[in-house]
């Protein structure tokens, strides 16, 4: 049990560990004044257009750290392990990680293609 435990408190400290430069790239943004492109009443509708691209951007580029860790997780134990129902479990979780970050990729490119138009 206390092994369980261990392991929970070690991938908890690794995905910590690994957003922690994301978000400091997202303050980095704000504080220069490139994540969010107007202040006050001035804003357009053009600047919520450019607001959502950066966030999803910035969301994008967590969803491919999460993916990369998982993917990579999934192949370890898909190799490694010898338990049948282990490896179809990998095996699943290898093709919820290709069809989620397909997901994502294509809703960013939607959105950016929507906003390209609105904004010309």
């Amino acid at each position: 049990m206390a092994t369980n435990k261990n392991k929970r408190i070690l991938s908890l400290l690794f995905l910590v560990i690994l957003l922690v430069p994301i978000g400091v790239l997202a303050q980095e943004q704000v504080s220069r004044g490139q994540f969010i492109p107007c202040n006050g009443p001035d804003c357009t509708f053009g600047d919520l257009l450019t607001l959502v691209n950066r966030v999803l951007g910035w969301l994008v580029m967590i969803s491919f750290s999460a993916a990369i860790i998982t993917f990579s997780w999934a192949g370890f134990v898909y190799l490694t392990t010898g338990v049948v129902d282990r490896r179809t479990d990998a095996k699943k979780m290898l093709w919820k990680i290709v069809i989620g970050f397909a997901i994502i990729l294509s809703a960013r490119l939607i959105v950016s293609t929507i906003t390209t138009v609105l904004l010309k």
